[in-house]
């Protein structure tokens, strides 16, 4: 930063010592711009930024000492030096201007080399803060991102999505995306191979994105999210579909998959333009299903879900893998949204409509004694199935009618077929 790209403010009600200071800091080079009054110097801040101001103590309507608070709140984590104009040299005044959010003073009548010399001193200051900033803006930057390939992480897309999701109720859409059979993948290729496929995928992905609300981020290891602010069905299957075809055009060899001789991906999209779902978890949930019903199909294939009136089945557990082996001959019949964490449970509640609450034995206990959400589902009239890891069910209670022991030691799959009845 050069010193003729400084601009100093000075707020001072005496043309004298306007004159004054223009003629003491003419030949330095800096742009200089005068204010009158506090209020006139207030309203130039509003429009403009600045590297250093000059603040009389003593002016007609608000004083140097309010106008310096008034600054300081407004410019809040801004830093901007402030230095006190006044002839009053006592250390009370001195303490008060520090107080109000000044910096320094200069004492009347003005010394040019005290002036300048203030001045080369902040200016250096200045320097220092901005690059201080710049480099934590950095280093901000990089927190965000994956370091492998330099999507965002799954803290700053969660974050993200959720800004959207608490603002104005819009369409917003989610796509999960996974390379297709990458385990044999690197298998084959080894996994530095692997690595460089995942920077070349996760590249044609965020050029697949069309603007600042398209937020992509790093998943999981070779699953990839986005999330699309005010986005419908359609329009984020043309995201998806671009996705595919950047990636196809990639070329990269694969010869151990089973759907094609290069890298491809299934994709899985979720939108909520009926729903208006406002938290993150059921949103990613239902694109999981989507992406899961995309790679049962045969992989290398885009399927989007909506959220038109959900007949959703809700399981709770922290083995969505072997529910979804368990569920395979019901899947079709219903959305299947999987939660690990019962705090969700409570959340989607009231935004996601479901009859069938299927909870595996690491859940149980816990949920019969929270009253808060068993009260949710009673109103609901959910039907809870307690089942064991092998899909044996242990009991059935039915809101209607309590428990159900004529459904305790069936098969998963049939007793869901007999409440969906």
């Amino acid at each position: 930063m050069s010193a003729r790209q400084m601009t100093i403010l000075i707020i001072e009600d005496s043309s004298t010592v306007q004159r004054t200071m223009e003629k003491g800091l003419a030949s330095l080079g800096y742009t200089l711009v005068f204010s009158s009054s506090g209020e006139e110097g207030l309203q130039y801040l509003d429009q403009h930024s600045v590297d250093m101001i000059f603040l009389d103590v003593e002016m007609p309507g608000i004083n140097g000492f309010e106008t310096a608070r008034i600054i300081r709140s407004r410019l809040d984590s801004q830093w901007v030096p402030i230095v006190m104009l006044t002839s009053n040299a006592s250390d009370e005044s001195y303490e008060k201007g520090i107080d109000s959010g000044c910096d320094d003073y200069l004492i009347k009548p003005i010394s040019y080399g005290v002036l300048r010399a203030k001045i080369k001193a902040f200016m250096r200051i200045v320097k220092m803060h901005r690059r201080l900033l710049h480099e934590y803006q950095d280093l901000q930057t990089l927190s965000a991102r994956d370091g492998l390939t330099g999507c965002f992480n799954r803290e700053y897309f969660s974050d993200r999505a959720d800004e959207y999701l608490s603002g104005t109720p819009e369409n917003h859409s989610a796509i999960l995306i996974d390379i297709d059979y990458f385990k044999k993948y690197n298998d084959t290729y080894g996994h530095l191979i692997g690595d460089e496929c995942l920077k070349q995928v996760a590249k044609a992905i965020m050029q697949s994105a069309r603007h600042d609300g398209d937020v992509v981020c790093r998943y999981g290891g070779e699953e990839f999210a986005l999330f699309l602010s005010n986005t419908d069905l359609e329009s984020a299957r043309v995201v998806a579909q671009r996705i595919c075809r950047n990636v196809a055009a990639l070329a990269i060899p694969h010869k151990a998959s089973e759907v094609a001789d290069c890298v491809t991906i299934s994709v899985g999209i979720f939108s909520n333009q009926q729903s208006r779902l406002t938290s993150l978890k059921p949103i990613l949930s239902a694109a999981d299903a989507a992406l899961y019903e995309a790679k049962a199909k045969g992989r290398n294939q885009i399927i989007g879900l909506d959220a038109q009136p959900l007949s959703a089945l809700v399981v709770l557990t922290q083995s969505p893998g072997n529910f979804k082996s368990l569920l395979k001959t019901v899947k079709h019949n219903f959305d299947l949204l999987f939660l690990d964490d019962l705090a969700d449970l409570g959340e989607i509640a009231d935004e996601i409509h479901f009859k069938i609450l299927i909870v595996d034995s690491a859940f149980s206990a816990r949920l019969r004694t929270n009253q808060v959400i068993l009260n949710k589902l009673e109103t609901l009239s959910v039907s809870v199935v307690f089942s064991d890891p092998a899909g044996v069910v242990a009991e059935v209670h039915d809101f209607d009618e309590t428990a159900r022991a004529d459904f305790g030691g069936q098969p998963l799959e049939s007793s869901i077929r007999a409440l969906a009845g």
